[in-house]
């Protein structure tokens, strides 16, 4: 078998080239013309792999042969070592029209590998990868007629260019690949990308996503030449995934605004029953507080009722319950002031005798003691107020006028320094008492 018997062959020497060039004309009966041999030696006998060049070149000498000659000017002719296959390349390309010429660049397009930093190099390619870049039949047809004429190389599953120099002397390859460089470096990319998608059992990990995957779909789209089937299947799970994700960002963003709502819902019946439990709650405090105070004005008012009935028959629980209801309620503190006056004018009651004799006792309409007995106030009917000293009952003060009508209830408050006074005019006055010998108008 052929896997069996291989055996690798090493570059020529020049000498071995030589053989290789006389005994198989000599063969076949032709004679070489003298300087030929020489010729393409000095062209290519030192350059590594270049028998299959030299072979080239000695076929389409022969095709320009002179009779059962083969001459240096049919060998000139094809283009030499280097350029016969490039002048083959062409002269074939010429015999095509515009729809074979535009599949032959892109056949030749997708069996190239453009270098970075290197050398572009030919790249082996599936034959029904490359049927796929066309019409098979007109694809296939030119495929052979290239490999008829040693441009390809066709196995039974696989199509390449037969020599790597012809992608460096045709000149029509060598503009071709230069004017579509950064496509054939994307497509080569993408291919990785999709071999690799392929060897991870297509992991979903390994697809395209976001901003390469844009520029993948929008490269795949305009340059369906250059893409394999491979290459479009990997960008079309890329965009699966995507559309995939996407209506899953879609349905998400669905739960979460029903959530939102649901739960604004919910806050909402909270905040309203909230409300409606603080309106209630400010309702009844103030409910409560009203229904305070008017208990405390009613007990207060019968409190003052009771200390000025009191008055006379029990003037300490008089006291006693006037200055309660004083405490209690400012709604009814004329009356409670009375009551406690009279209370305290009965419990101290002391004659009082003018300093200058101007002012008599019998002058007084209302009279009030100090919690400390020693100091003693009388409102007299003309509306003025005097204070007395209790002890010697010497007058502290000329009556000072204070009401315009006649003093009804004077007061002094549990701390002594000050008394309040209530006319018939319905004023109630305020007296400094903090020095009783320079008792300051009234507040």
């Amino acid at each position: 078998r052929i896997t069996e018997n291989q055996v690798l062959v090493g570059p020529m020497g020049r000498a071995e080239l030589r053989r290789a060039i006389e005994l198989p004309a000599r063969s076949a009966g032709l004679r070489l013309e003298d300087d030929l041999v020489q010729r393409v030696l000095d062209d290519g006998g030192d350059e590594p792999g270049a028998l299959p060049l030299v072979a080239h070149a000695m076929a389409e000498t022969w095709r320009r042969r002179r009779g059962n000659t083969l001459t240096v000017a049919g060998y000139v002719d094809a283009g030499g070592v280097v350029g016969a296959i490039s002048q083959s390349a062409e002269s074939l390309h010429a015999t095509f029209d515009d729809t074979q010429q535009t599949v032959v660049e892109r056949l030749f397009l997708r069996l190239v590998t453009p270098g970075e930093g290197a050398a572009d190099t030919r790249r082996r390619l599936d034959l029904s990868s490359a049927l796929d870049s066309g019409d098979h039949e007109v694809v296939g047809a030119i495929i052979e007629r290239l490999t008829d004429a040693r441009l390809l190389t066709v196995n039974d599953d696989s199509v390449e260019i037969a020599h790597e120099a012809l992608i460096q002397t045709w000149p029509r390859l060598r503009g071709w690949i230069d004017a579509r460089r950064d496509e054939l470096r994307m497509r080569q990319r993408l291919e990785r990308a999709a071999a690799e998608w392929r060897d991870g059992d297509h992991d979903r990990d390994l697809l395209l996503r976001g901003t390469p995957l844009e520029a993948a779909a929008d490269w795949s789209s305009s340059h369906t030449d250059l893409v394999t089937p491979e290459t479009a299947g990997f960008i079309e799970a890329s965009l699966d995934a995507r559309r995939e994700h996407d209506e899953e960002s879609v349905r998400s963003a669905r739960r979460t605004r029903r959530v939102r709502r649901a739960a604004v819902a919910v806050l909402g019946v909270f905040a309203a029953v909230a409300a409606i439990a603080s309106v209630v709650a400010l309702r009844s405090s103030q409910e409560a507080a009203r229904n305070e105070d008017e208990a405390n004005t009613r007990f207060a008012q019968a409190l003052a009722t009771l200390a000025g009935e009191e008055a006379d028959r029990s003037p300490r629980l008089a006291m006693a319950m006037a200055v309660e209801s004083i405490e209690r309620s400012d709604s009814a503190p004329i009356e409670a002031m009375a009551s406690l006056a009279r209370a305290r004018a009965v419990e101290h009651a002391t004659p009082l005798v003018p300093a200058s004799g101007s002012i008599a006792v019998g002058d007084a309409h209302r009279v009030a003691i100090s919690p400390a007995g020693d100091l003693a106030a009388t409102g007299g009917r003309d509306g003025t107020v005097a204070f007395w000293s209790v002890p010697d009952g010497r007058a502290l003060s000329a009556p000072g006028v204070g009401h315009t009508r006649a003093v009804e209830d004077l007061v002094f408050v549990p701390t002594g320094d000050r008394l309040v006074s209530a006319g018939q005019d319905g004023r109630v006055l305020s007296w400094d008492l903090s020095d009783a010998n320079a008792i300051p108008p009234p507040d």
